[in-house]
């Protein structure tokens, strides 16, 4: 006869998304767009085979995976709400009711009437383009402005790329971002991955579902740029009949 182990089924003590609200309680949130990382903390989650975070909104269950990380510890990723086209006001979230499906565990499914937290549901982060055609970067830092930005994601859920190169994160608030450009001007990329000679778009990712395109950075002044030849380059060589 085949053996069973008895295994105590998992539990879950706390779920947040890593951003302290008011009162320095930390609660699961999200956005529509989904796709950022929400931290579980347990215990026994080393035996469940294929964990899955689900979150409710009006009567339907959106899922999305979880990484078991240890046997007190999994990181889940924010499920993708679609639907969700009413404005949603940032200062009165949607609270949703969320939960985990661990096997047959039903102890972990409706957690938020358990842990007395919901799940709040922030209008997805707005980056918006450099009011300029091209952005000449001249100081340390780099700025992009946008809408709400720091409601459900935080530093590690963006990633800013300039060309083939990143632009490091130090700071999300509510309006800005701001990042470290890399010391030298990368190349920019084409559709193909390809290195080309054009000045380096700026993008900004968010999780795994947003992405902005901010426009184009130079790190030379603007009086370089007025050259016939680079003008030439910007515009692709297009000649003016």
């Amino acid at each position: 006869g085949s053996l069973y182990e008895y295994v105590e089924d998992p539990t879950i003590d706390s779920v947040d998304s890593g951003i302290q609200s008011g009162q320095g309680l930390k609660y699961p949130k999200g956005f529509p767009a989904g796709g950022t990382r929400i931290n579980v903390v347990g215990k026994n989650l080393l035996y469940i085979k294929d964990p899955h975070i689900y979150v409710v909104y009006k009567d339907k269950k959106f899922v999305n995976s979880c990484e078991v990380m240890s046997n007190n510890y999994m990181i889940c990723t924010a499920p993708t709400i679609t639907g969700a086209l009413d404005k949603i006001d940032e200062e009165h979230p949607e609270q949703l009711e969320y939960g985990f499906e661990m096997d047959n565990v039903t102890s972990v499914r409706n957690l938020s009437s358990k842990l007395n937290s919901p799940y709040f549901l922030f209008p997805n982060p707005i980056y918006e383009p450099f009011s300029e055609e091209i952005k000449y970067y001249k100081s340390d830092y780099l700025t992009i402005n946008g809408q709400h930005l720091d409601r459900a994601s935080q530093e590690s859920d963006v990633i800013v790329k300039i060309g083939t190169g990143f632009c490091n994160v130090t700071s999300v608030s509510r309006l800005q971002l701001t990042c470290r450009p890399p010391a030298e001007q990368p190349p920019n990329k084409n559709d193909d991955d390809e290195s080309t000679a054009e000045l380096p778009d700026v993008t900004v990712i968010v999780g795994n579902n947003l992405k902005f395109y901010i426009g184009k950075l130079s790190y030379s002044p603007p009086a370089a740029l007025n050259s016939p030849l680079t003008k030439t380059a910007m515009y692709g060589g297009i000649a003016i009949i």
